[in-house]
This record gives structure tokens, C-alpha cells and sequence, in this order.
């Protein structure tokens, strides 16, 4: 399973600014939820195709050692943390 594989989130924890979560049983509806790896808050979750990306190449090539690196924030939690902001659009 990929519970407590470590995963690098590309924004930062709204409790304390660290960028690393572990992946937990999910809570809610989604495939897995990420909990913060320092202070354990609440990160978001794992959509069910992602998930199933993780398990198989987990089931090929044996467990990461290394957080795994997610270029697409996960879907927000929506109690604790705000979807990141857009950055502004240039007018010219």
C-alpha cells in the first residue's frame, strides 16, 4: 500500500511552511489524504488516478526511499488550507 510513503507537495503547509507530507488513509471521498510530515495538520487529498499511478509503481519498483515529488498541487482541504492564489495577470 502507499500509506506513509512521504510525497513533496508543491506548496507549502499553512501551519508551518514545510513542504513534505505522508500519505494517510483517507478521511473523506478521495483515494488517500495528506497529513503534514512536521507538524501533522491537514494537507489535502489524493485523487483516485494519482493513487493508482503511486501503487504501481510502488507494486514495479519497490517503495520510494525519497519523498515522491508532486508537480500539480492535491485537492484542497478545505477546512484548513486555501487552494493556492493565481498570480496576477499582466495588462499591458
Amino acid at each position: 500500500m502507499i500509506f506513509g510513503l512521504k510525497v513533496k507537495l508543491p506548496i507549502e503547509c499553512h501551519n508551518c511552511g514545510f513542504e513534505v507530507a505522508t500519505i494517510t488513509r483517507p478521511a473523506g471521498k478521495y483515494y488517500a489524504d495528506f497529513k503534514c510530515a512536521a507538524c501533522g495538520g491537514p494537507r489535502g487529498s489524493l485523487t483516485e488516478r494519482t493513487g493508482w499511478l503511486i501503487q504501481s509503481i510502488a507494486n514495479s519498483f519497490g517503495a520510494p526511499t525519497t519523498p515522491i515529488v508532486l508537480r500539480r498541487p492535491p485537492v484542497p482541504c478545505t477546512r484548513t488550507e486555501n487552494p493556492p492564489a493565481l498570480p496576477a495577470q499582466r495588462k499591458d
